[in-house]
């Protein structure tokens, strides 16, 4: 790029990980799965259940508009201020960097995506979701690796297996497939953070008018992160869900079947490690052990 920047007028745009659309061309859009649209998804249609990912880090999202009303803005700024001057003589000129990110501007932990997202999959839940939008995280990757069994291939068999039963496709295990695949390819971003330099896209964002800076929205001070989670989810009902807002008084009161179905699973299961480990202790003696210390202290409070 050095080389061909010194005959071209070339700029570069970086963007960090780009979300689905805010406003334009239409609010919340989106048309695939991958990246983190497809954590969203899987949070929001309630099959993704664990995430490897580092909460305490910055998620360093932007939505796909601002990205390209930023690209079109920086285009603008380097022919009408000469930020682009080719020079053949001048070896060590390169392309001007201009870092399209929200971790100056208005940065935001991993930690605070999953309380917006949590809550975003019960507001716009669908009539054909899995589960609940409650998903846990870990930034170790052998406790992922042992807890994706549990809440992912373990469940998606059996959700395939009374599909069968009942004459439809079994699909849950394609779907898994497709989480995993996407989540893999963005567990590296989610586990570390940068610090960019955003100079350069400041400098263009005040250089703007302000009817351009409604217009080409790009300044991501501007944005508040409840906002763009509530169009986010939004738009995952809308273009991903394929449903209308007819059905979501119906897909909400499913949702809460759903929900109370959940806790009662959680307590059969805490229930049943409870009575386990109750009897796996008593087979070892630690519960003998453990009366005769409270019987030891017992009756040595009452003597005092």
């Amino acid at each position: 790029m050095r080389v061909y920047s010194k005959k071209l007028p070339i700029v570069v745009v970086r963007p960090s990980i780009i979300m689905m659309t805010y406003s334009d061309p239409i609010p919340g859009w989106l048309n695939n799965v991958y990246g983190i649209n497809g954590v969203f998804t899987g949070v929001g249609l309630g099959v993704l259940r664990i995430f490897l990912i580092d909460n305490r880090k910055k998620a360093d999202i932007i939505p796909a508009d601002i990205v390209v009303n930023s690209s079109l803005a920086v285009i603008w700024h380097s022919v009408t201020k000469g930020a682009i001057k080719l020079n053949e003589n001048d070896k060590n000129r390169t392309a001007p960097v201009y870092n399209c990110v929200n971790c100056v501007d208005n940065p935001i932990t991993w930690e605070v995506v999953k309380k917006n997202g949590v809550p975003m999959a019960e507001k716009f839940t669908t009539t054909n979701s899995l589960w609940i939008g409650l998903y846990n995280t870990t930034r170790y990757h052998w406790i992922y690796w042992i807890l994706r069994i549990f809440y992912h291939v373990i469940p998606a068999f059996f959700f395939d297996f009374v599909l069968k039963m009942q004459g439809k496709e079994p699909r849950v295990v394609k779907i898994y497939k497709k989480i995993h695949r996407f989540s893999g390819a963005i567990a590296y971003f989610t586990n570390k953070e940068w610090n960019f330099e955003t100079k350069n896209m400041r400098m263009v964002l005040d250089d703007m008018s302000r009817v351009d800076q409604k217009y080409f929205m790009s300044d991501m001070k501007k944005l508040k992160w409840d906002d763009i989670f509530d169009v986010f989810g939004r738009g995952i009902r809308l273009y991903i869900g394929k449903e209308s807002w007819d059905t979501l008084q119906q897909a909400r009161s499913r949702y809460q079947k759903i929900q109370i179905l959940h806790y009662i699973l959680l307590f059969c299961i805490y229930s049943f490690l409870a009575w386990a480990g109750y009897h796996i202790l008593k087979f070892y003696g630690y519960v003998d052990t453990f009366h005769q210390m409270y019987s030891y202290v017992k009756i040595s409070l009452v003597q005092k």
